[in-house]
């Protein structure tokens, strides 16, 4: 999809003059506050309850990423691409789940966001447009947590250790409209309006090794023929999709120089909240090795995937940037 709509400027720049087109280049940062609110739900769509308490979890963080963009326009008609990017970051996590026991020793999520739009400008005051975007997220964790264990009168502890990751795409089609203002002879102000349909398709996977086993009761089960206990693991993985339409919204103050037009300074403000109801599925579910192993063990696909349940996912994005623009 974005290699097609890559090729539409080459196709508009085939139907008008090629003197007639102007090119820009955007470099930025900014500040990103990410929060998501998740209500865990059964395979039956009913909440999933942890001692009569619904299973939530939430997670938050803000990003400073790197922006850069490039626009060509003609006349009424102006595309544009544009990557918002921050690497990993240790992301803040509430959650009455039993993992929440486990002590952390990575908790990281990126960001990378990608803009493809079309606006045409009606007029002086007023401007439609339409626009792809894509959000991608790679999440890793990994976990512990210790238990006493009492062999041959010796008192020791065993250790669970999770190492889990998920990769998400959001994407979708937006269009909206924004109304400009030129005011003081060199600062505009804008404001922005749209809807947007957004799509999420993730993948996880989380590995369970177990540790620390004395080795004589280790060895008492590898010669019985059941398993060895120590590094045997156990690996879940699995779907979630969901989707969302949401209206959204944003304003900008951009400062011109009357004395050198190629120059432009932008800030904006740019927020949105997503109500993604997702469903989940497994393709692994406990898949193990060594004690956990068992003949019936076998990868799934997607076509014969096992339905766990699902969440509803409300997810806030408010995003602060400062981007410079220069026009060819």
């Amino acid at each position: 999809m974005k290699k097609i709509l890559l090729l539409l400027p080459a196709l508009m720049f085939g139907t008008l003059h090629a003197n007639d087109w102007k090119f820009s280049v955007t470099l930025g940062t900014g500040s990103i506050d990410y929060e998501e609110d998740v209500l865990f739900k059964n395979a039956d769509n009913t909440p999933d309850l942890v001692n009569g308490v619904q299973l939530q979890s939430n997670r938050s963080d803000t990003y400073t990423p790197s922006i850069y963009g490039i626009g060509l326009g003609n006349g009424k008609h102006t595309f544009g691409y544009k990557v918002t990017s921050a690497s990993s970051s240790d992301y803040d996590l509430a959650s009455n789940s039993a993992a929440s026991t486990y002590t952390t020793t990575v908790r990281e999520r990126d960001y990378e966001e990608t803009t493809i739009s079309y606006q045409y400008r009606l007029n002086s005051d007023w401007t439609v447009g339409v626009a792809y975007n894509d959000k991608e997220h790679e999440r890793n964790f990994s976990n512990f947590k210790n238990y006493p264990l009492t062999f041959d009168g010796v008192a020791t502890e065993y250790t669970w250790t999770n190492v889990g990751q998920s990769n998400s795409t959001q994407d979708g089609f937006a269009v909206y409209a924004t109304w400009q203002k030129l005011f003081a002879n060199h600062w505009v102000f804008a404001a922005k309006l749209g809807v947007s349909q957004t799509d999420l398709d993730e993948k996880f996977s989380d590995v369970a090794t177990l540790t620390g086993i004395p080795a004589s009761l280790n060895d008492l089960y590898v010669e019985v023929g059941i398993g060895a206990l120590n590094d045997a693991t156990v690996t879940n993985e699995g779907m979630n999709s969901g989707d969302s339409t949401t209206a959204y919204g944003g304003i900008s103050l951009i400062r011109i120089f009357p004395s050198a037009p190629n120059h432009q300074v932008i800030f904006s403000i740019d927020g949105r909240t997503d109500d993604l109801a997702g469903s989940s599925v497994l393709t692994k579910d406990g898949v193990g090795t060594g004690y956990f192993a068992d003949p019936g063990d076998a990868e799934g696909s997607p076509e014969g995937a096992t339905a766990i349940g699902g969440a509803d996912i409300e997810e806030y994005n408010l995003k602060y940037t400062l981007e410079y623009k220069y026009t060819f």
